[in-house]
């Protein structure tokens, strides 16, 4: 009998397990339900944030009308200028970052609605604006390419915008600069220029000096100019007709030979020029309202010098290792016949490691038919390691120039 009624016990025990269990599950799958339909039905809920985070992250565009433009021929000194127009599509906004230009020819220039764009600032869909190469023709002459690249947060991060054009010169001068060569020291050298144009039927020169060094438009780190439009026009006008004064040692003289060409006589005095190589650009201001450079060069020669050059360097040296160099002694005067007298080393703790050699006896012509009175130098095995240098005396029987000292450089490693 009790086994009865335990077995009864537990057969309740059981469907009350069972019941309890099917109560839970009923549970979970109603807060489940009632948890998913919320979700479905909140504006905020987890099916609504794909959509926010869309529309947060969504690019807008830059469209340009136009990536390149060909100016075609252009006159030197004109202005031109080109607006690549663009506009911002898409859902979300452009903000600009900077601007660049691969040529110093030309100046990009960024407008919105008329105004000066804020790098930066973010353009909402439907913006308008443009930006403006500006090309500077002065001292930019023949053909001519260059880009402006637009870097922006936009779909394309970066876009490309080419222009090109032909600019031919105002004013042709023939010939086109002055090479006086070799000038020997204490001398004169001439030369005569013709410079014409058939841009107007006729010109003034109304005055020349040295050329001024045309200064670059300053820029931020953004690309956008310091300083307004009209500041860098007048900046250029500026540098391009204003003069320096006249290079010492150089003459000129000019006089019509037609309506619409003069000729320009130069002259090069070498004893205000010091010995080397020199270079002129001289600035001719026009009635034009414009202005022509023309560039004078050459070198100065000294009355006794020496070749290959002025020093005697015999760079790099591995220890132990022994190097001869040889060094002329030149006679440049035609009026004195020079002859060296004697070679020696300024330097006393060089003197045991350079060896000279022999004294020659009699000058060689070189391939100009000049006298040269070589010599030759030898940095022996001797020398310690680290950098050396010293003087080498040449004497000579020149009333000018009795002594010439050569530098004497290495390092032996």
């Amino acid at each position: 009998m009790v086994s009865d009624r335990s077995q009864a016990l537990s057969a309740a025990a059981a469907g009350w397990r069972r019941a309890v269990l099917a109560l839970g599950l009923f549970g979970v799958s109603w807060l489940f339900g009632a948890r998913v339909s919320h979700a479905a039905q909140a504006p905020g809920g987890a099916e609504a944030k794909p959509a926010a985070k869309a529309a947060a992250t969504a690019k807008g565009n830059l469209v340009f009308a136009a990536r390149d433009h060909s100016f075609g021929s252009l006159l030197e000194g004109d202005e031109a200028s080109f607006d690549f127009a663009f506009e911002v599509t898409g859902d979300g906004p452009v903000a600009i970052g900077r601007v660049q230009s691969t040529c110093g020819c030309t100046v990009p220039i960024l407008e919105i609605g008329g105004q000066p764009y804020s790098f930066g600032t973010a353009l909402p869909p439907g913006t308008k604006g443009f930006v403006r190469a500006r090309v500077k023709t002065y001292d930019f002459v023949g053909a001519k390419s260059s880009q402006i690249t637009v870097f922006s947060d936009g779909g394309e991060s970066s876009i490309v915008l080419s222009i090109s054009s032909f600019v031919r010169r105002f004013f042709v001068t023939e010939p086109e600069f002055v090479n006086l060569g070799e000038v020997l020291e204490g001398e004169k050298r001439k030369a005569s220029v013709k410079v014409r144009t058939a841009e107007v039927p006729e010109f003034t020169i109304d005055g020349w000096g040295g050329a001024r060094t045309r200064r670059e438009v300053p820029l931020e780190s953004n690309g956008k100019p310091k300083i307004s439009e009209k500041e860098i026009r007048e900046r250029e006008l500026e540098d391009a007709l204003s003069l320096q004064p006249e290079p010492r040692g150089v003459a000129v003289k000019y006089e019509r030979s037609a309506p619409n060409e003069w000729t320009i006589e130069i002259e090069v005095d070498a004893t205000v020029n010091s010995v080397g190589s020199f270079l002129h650009t001289l600035r001719f201001r026009t009635g034009a309202q414009r202005a022509f450079d023309l560039r004078v060069q050459g070198v100065v020669l000294p009355l006794v010098g020496t070749q290959p050059s002025p020093r005697l360097a015999f760079g790099l040296l591995r220890r132990n290792q022994a190097k001869e160099l040889s060094i002329a002694l030149v006679d440049y005067d035609p009026a004195v016949d020079v002859k060296l007298l004697s070679v020696s080393l300024a330097t006393a703790e060089l003197a045991p490691h350079l060896e000279l050699g022999a004294l020659p006896t009699a000058a060689k012509n070189d391939e100009a038919g000049r006298p040269t009175w070589p010599v030759s130098v030898t940095a022996k095995a001797t020398l310690p390691a680290g950098a050396f240098k010293g003087l080498l005396e040449l004497r000579t029987d020149h009333p000018k120039y009795p002594v010439i000292q050569i530098e004497v450089t290495g390092f032996v490693r």
